[in-house]
């Protein structure tokens, strides 16, 4: 990710990445995907990608909650 990035447009550009791919034999996994974004935060996201790395799979979510 580079400095002046926010995290949203860093997602989406991942996704954006991703999308072509999709069907072929060079899908990328969820798993890969959250793995990539996670190791190329910068530092100051360094406790928020530790909390996300230890937390099992299937309570992980990637939505957005709707605002109140």
């Amino acid at each position: 990710m580079k400095p002046g990035t926010s995290v949203s447009t860093y997602v989406s550009t991942l996704k954006d990445i991703r999308q072509p791919l999709a069907g072929s034999q060079e899908l990328i996994s969820d798993n890969v995907l959250i793995g990539h974004l996670l190791s190329t935060l910068p530092e100051t996201f360094a406790t928020i990608a530790g909390i996300i790395e230890n937390k099992p799979a299937a309570e992980l979510f990637w939505m957005p909650l709707p605002l109140r």
